[in-house]
């Protein structure tokens, strides 16, 4: 069941994308010009093309990733941290793998925010979970492109854990928390993207973790209006990131991936 979710989840995310929705949009609208039904085939290409410059200018998908950026606090307050949680889904294992150095995608904050609570928190455990999120075949985990990060970092090896098998925000909950066992009495520190942090929080409640703090990284939006100007590229960008995120927000509480309402003692107090 958990392969056929990662699957579907992987179909959906490229279904959704506001890019294919648009073209599609186009390719429609084209035939209907072409074929026996032009003045609905006009209107439906008027929307894809429209679609397109309204996006180039406008960054809509700024107004539904603030809401989930800002969901928790930037810098929360710290006290008796036992571990840092660092999520995947930023370094590029294969690309990694072939000039034999880490390289990463976008969101390399978090690892930048894992090294630099590991740091400030040197009794803390630091715990990396992600393997490969490919759809097609077997890929390189990027776990082993964090080790590296880790240890290049100075980070001793004795404080460092490693999951490599999650391929979903899912799996890192649940294949993390068997790995740690029971949980020590301090807080643990969960470092992800900003927009990504209601989802996985939900996710690894639901997983039954305890204490955990919400560190966000990687905010993609800034203030209001800051995105007007014409930039197709970061307007899609982002956009496909807030259909995403909230698509997956809603699968995963619908599967029982995540909760609803957090129950008491998931979040530190």
């Amino acid at each position: 069941m958990a392969g056929l979710f990662f699957i579907l989840s992987k179909i959906t995310g490229m279904a959704i994308r506001a890019e294919t929705l648009l073209l599609l949009a186009i390719w429609l609208g084209a035939r209907g010009v072409q074929g026996n039904r032009p003045r609905r085939g006009r209107v439906v290409l008027y929307f894809g093309l429209g679609g397109f410059v309204l996006l180039g200018f406008a960054p809509v998908g700024d107004y539904l990733l603030k809401p989930l950026e800002n969901r928790y606090a930037s810098a929360p307050p710290l006290g008796d941290v036992s571990a840092i949680i660092v999520l995947g889904g930023t370094a590029d294992a294969e690309k990694s793998a072939v000039w034999q150095r880490p390289v990463f995608k976008r969101g390399a904050d978090r690892f930048y925010e894992g090294i630099a609570l590991a740091h400030r928190f040197p009794q803390a455990q630091l715990y990396f979970t992600g393997g490969s999120g490919g759809l097609a075949g077997r890929r390189l985990s990027e776990a082993l492109v964090a080790r590296q990060i880790f240890t290049d970092a100075g980070l001793p090896p004795e404080r460092l854990h490693f999951e490599g098998a999650s391929r979903t925000t899912a799996e890192n909950a649940r294949l993390l928390r068997a790995m740690v066992g029971d949980q020590a009495s301090g807080q643990y520190v969960l470092v992800t993207s900003a927009f990504h942090l209601p989802r996985a929080v939900s996710a690894f409640c639901a997983a039954g973790w305890q204490r955990i703090v919400p560190w966000p990284a990687d905010y993609r939006t800034g203030y209001v209006g800051q995105g007007l100007g014409w930039n197709l590229p970061e307007n899609l960008s982002n956009l496909d990131l807030a259909i995403n995120e909230w698509v997956g927000i809603a699968g995963y509480r619908l599967s029982g991936r995540a909760v609803t309402v957090l129950p008491k003692g998931c979040l530190a107090s």
